[in-house]
């Protein structure tokens, strides 16, 4: 689908997911439906590296958030000498 913001035109092609209903039911302003559940969900399961204000970190399945001080070029000793 193409599309154009403040002149700026891209294509937008969202992802479609394949749903079943299920036996699920919920209510909404007095209308009753099923909830519908997606078949198969893909997850990523690789690490990506990220920089956020010149900190880098690694952000993925099982890797929480691990920081990196020498990516700005101080340590912990200089910030601790600082204080």
């Amino acid at each position: 689908m193409k599309l154009q913001y403040r002149g700026n035109s891209y294509e937008y092609n969202p992802q479609s997911i394949e749903t079943v209903e299920s036996e699920i039911t919920a209510k909404y302003r007095g209308a009753t439906y099923k909830i519908k559940q997606p078949v198969n969900l893909a997850v990523p399961n690789s690490a990506v590296n990220l920089r956020f204000r010149g900190v880098a970190y690694i952000k993925g399945k099982n890797s929480g958030a691990l920081l990196s001080r020498e990516s700005r070029g101080s340590s912990i000793n200089d910030t601790e000498a600082a204080c």
